[in-house]
């Protein structure tokens, strides 16, 4: 099947992507930090959330993959909650169950992001990760076939095509793997530093660089 062009927008909107994914990967952190399993995990996990970025952008610049793309965003969001969790909540107990390989030792989806929100709300950050029922039942059929993507892939004749999501859409996928790929490269910064400092030299300058690049492209 011919692909579908982009539109004048979503073509800007996914060069900012790429830019994104550019500046994360430019400034990944190199250096060493203590091998044990929590690290270990962190690192993995956190640097996962990146990749699945750059895979999104590869699906949407085929022009023929966006209901694939789609399903995505929920593995990348949850694997950077995870990525939190391990690094931040996890206890000894947790990591022997993950040793152990037993069942559920990771908390799912919604365990998780109750857990990290609870956590950074009771260190004085509150609603840092809150999202609406309405988002996470979207993330949730994006990746399990649900209507989101059904909906998405007949058109108004009843026709099956893999091209009618909205470029709305498009552009918000784009802009939440980013902006969450852009916080997994600052927990590993921080993570790399040994810092406790939310905003340390680095975190700032990747901050400063993201949302310039979000302004420059009128994002």
């Amino acid at each position: 099947m011919e692909a579908r062009p982009l539109s004048a927008i979503v073509e800007a909107r996914l060069e900012l992507a790429k830019a994104v994914y550019n500046l994360t990967t430019e400034l990944h952190p190199v250096g060493t930090y203590t091998a044990d399993l929590r690290n270990t995990l962190f690192h993995a996990l956190a640097d996962q959330v990146i990749e699945h970025l750059g895979a999104i952008i590869h699906l949407v610049e085929r022009r023929q993959f966006f209901g694939s793309a789609f399903a995505l965003l929920r593995p990348l969001i949850e694997t950077y909650l995870r990525a939190v969790w391990v690094q931040s909540i996890a206890t000894d107990a947790d990591f022997v169950a993950i040793r152990e390989k037993r069942t559920n030792a990771f908390p799912p989806f919604s365990r998780c992001r109750a857990a990290v929100e609870a956590y950074f709300e009771a260190n004085g950050v509150p609603g840092l990760y809150a999202m609406d029922k309405g988002f996470i039942d979207s993330l949730h059929g994006f990746t399990h076939s649900g209507l989101e993507q059904i909906v998405n892939r007949i058109d108004s004749t009843l026709h099956i095509t893999p091209y009618e999501y909205p470029d709305a859409n498009v552009m918000s996928l784009l802009d939440q793997a980013g902006r969450f790929a852009v916080m997994s490269a600052m927990i590993l910064v921080q993570a790399i530093e040994g810092s406790a400092d939310v905003m340390s030299p680095k975190v700032e300058t990747l901050q400063r660089r993201f949302n310039q690049l979000r302004s420059s492209y009128g994002a």
